[in-house]
C-alpha cells in the first residue's frame, strides 16, 4: 500500500498538472514508474488491481489521455517499469506456462466470489480487529470467537472525510474547478471500489456470464482486495477536502475537520495496534519448516504433486543402480553411483521438477537427461556403464541473465538521468 500514493500522484501529475497545454509535460511518468515498480515487487495481484483502475481513469479522461504528450508520459512509464523489472517479469511469465497446484482460494467456483464480500457494518466500523481470516458469509456463520474475522474497515478518519466531502460538495455543487473535478472523480472511484468489496456487488452474476470475468475473479481470490483502492483514494479525498476548506473564510470549519479526522484516525489506529498486541502470538520459523509445502497451501507446487507421499530425503532407484554416496542440500543433490545393469537406469531425487533444474557430471561437466518422475520428482537418466558423481541443481536460463543486465543498465541509466535532471541538463 505504500506505493499506491505514488501511482495516484503520478496520475494527478499527468492529468491535472496545470493548464491544458501543459498536460503530459511534468514528471508524472516517474511517479507511475516508482509506484508500479514497487507494486510489482510486493504483490502481483494488487498490481493487477491498480492497473485496472488506472485504465479506468484513462477511460474517464479519454480526451486528455489521447493527447500526444500524455500518451508519451504513459509510454515512458510503461517502458521504464518493464525494463527495470524485466529481471523478475520474464521469469515470472516464463513459469506461468506450466501447470501448478492452485488452492481453492484461487479457483473459486462460479457464483461464490461475492460470499467473501463485506457488509456495511464492517466497512464503517471504527474499532478494527488486528487479526483474523477471510470468512465466507455462507459457510462460517456461528463462529463467535472474538477477532476471528479480519478487519474490513477503512478507519474512522477516512470514513468521516468521505462524509464531510459529500456535505461540502452539496453546498458547493456549482464549482467546476479542475481540482474539484479531480477530487470528484477520486471520490467516485473510492465509492465504486467500496461497492466492489461488498456482498451486494453482482460479482456472481457477472461470473456466470463471462469466462474472462470468472478467470479474473478467480485470480483476485477475494473482493475485499479492492479495499486497498478505497483506502488510497479515500486518503486523497481527505487531502482534497482539507485543501478546499483552506479557502473558506470560516477557519473553524478547516480546523474542525482536521481535528476530527485526525482524532478518529488516531482512535482507530491505536485500537488496532492495542488489539494486535493483545491477540498476536509470536511464531518462530525454523529451517526445517521452510520448504515447498510451507507457502500457504502449496499453490506453486507442480500440478499432480502429492505432498503426503513425497519423501524429503529418500532416493528412488531404478534397477541395477548402486549408490555409493549421497548428499542433499537446499534445492541441490550430489550423488555418486554406478550403473551395473546392461541398460540405462534412473534415480529419482527428492527435488521437485521445475524448469531450470539440471544434472551435470562433476568431473566432465556433461549434462545428464532429467525428466519429471512420478509425484513430480526429478528423475535423472543414467546411461549404460555410467560411473561417477553428478549434481542436480537449479541453472537459470541464459536469457534470464540477459534480463538482469538489461534491468541493471536501465536502472543505472535512470539514476544518471535523475542526476542530470537535477543539475538542469535535461528535462523529463
Amino acid at each position: 500500500m505504500m506505493f499506491l500514493p505514488a501511482v495516484l500522484y503520478g496520475l494527478y501529475e499527468i492529468f491535472s498538472g496545470g493548464e491544458e497545454e501543459k498536460h503530459g509535460t511534468g514528471s508524472g511518468w516517474i511517479w507511475l514508474f516508482i509506484g508500479f515498480s514497487g507494486l510489482i515487487q510486493c504483490h502481483v495481484i494488487n498490481t493487477f488491481i491498480v492497473f485496472m483502475f488506472t485504465l479506468l481513469v484513462c477511460v474517464i479522461k479519454i480526451k486528455t489521455t489521447l493527447r500526444r504528450k500524455v500518451l508519451l508520459q504513459f509510454v515512458k512509464a510503461v517502458v521504464c517499469t518493464v525494463l527495470v523489472n524485466l529481471w523478475f517479469l520474464l521469469p515470472f511469465l516464463d513459469f506461468l506456462r506450466f501447470d501448478y497446484k492452485m488452492s481453492a482460494l484461487g479457483t473459486h467456483t462460479r457464483g461464490r466470489f461475492a460470499a467473501n464480500g463485506t457488509f456495511i457494518s464492517q466497512l464503517i466500523s471504527f474499532f478494527p480487529h488486528a487479526e483474523g481470516a477471510s470468512i465466507s458469509a455462507g459457510m462460517e456463520w456461528g463462529i463467535d470467537t472474538p477477532g476471528v474475522e479480519m478487519s474490513y474497515t477503512l478507519g474512522g478518519g477516512i470514513m468521516l472525510a468521505l462524509v464531510l466531502y459529500v456535505v461540502y460538495g452539496f453546498y458547493h455543487k456549482g464549482e467546476t474547478s479542475r481540482l474539484r473535478k479531480t477530487s470528484a472523480m477520486t471520490m467516485g472511484i473510492c465509492i465504486l471500489s467500496l461497492c466492489m468489496t461488498t456482498i451486494w456487488f453482482p460479482w456472481d452474476f457477472l461470473q456466470q456470464r463471462s469466462d474472462l470475468i470468472a478467470w479474473v475473479t478467480g485470480s483476485l481470490q477475494f473482493p475485499w482486495r479492492f479495499l486497498n483502492i478505497a483506502s488510497g483514494t479515500g486518503a486523497f479525498v481527505a487531502a482534497f477536502l482539507v485543501w478546499e476548506l483552506r479557502r473558506s473564510e470560516k477557519k473553524e470549519f478547516l480546523y474542525g475537520a482536521i481535528l476530527s479526522i485526525g482524532l478518529l484516525t488516531l482512535i482507530s489506529g491505536n485500537f488496532f495496534l492495542q488489539d494486535y498486541e493483545k491477540r498476536s502470538v509470536s511464531r518462530y520459523i525454523t529451517s526445517d519448516e521452510v520448504n515447498s509445502w510451507a507457502i500457504e497451501v502449496g499453490e506453486y507446487l507442480p500440478a499432480g504433486t502429492d505432498g503426503t507421499t513425497f519423501a524429503y530425503d529418500a532416493l528412488q532407484e531404478g534397477g541395477g543402480l548402486e549408490v555409493q554416496d549421497y548428499e542433499r542440500g537446499e534445492g541441490m543433490v550430489r550423488l555418486t553411483c554406478r550403473n551395473t545393469g546392461a541398460e540405462e537406469t534412473y534415480v529419482d531425487v527428492p527435488v521437485l521438477f521445475y524448469k531450470g533444474y539440471a544434472a551435470r557430471d562433476l568431473e566432465t561437466g556433461q549434462k545428464l537427461t532429467v525428466v519429471p518422475a512420478d509425484n513430480k520428482r526429478i528423475r535423472v537418466i543414467l546411461p549404460t556403464g555410467y560411473e561417477g558423481s553428478f549434481c542436480v541443481k537449479f541453472e537459470p536460463p541464459g536469457y534470464w541473465r540477459v534480463c538482469e543486465l538489461i534491468s541493471l543498465a536501465t536502472a543505472a541509466g535512470m539514476i544518471v538521468f535523475a542526476w542530470k535532471r537535477r543539475k538542469g541538463r535535461v528535462t523529463a
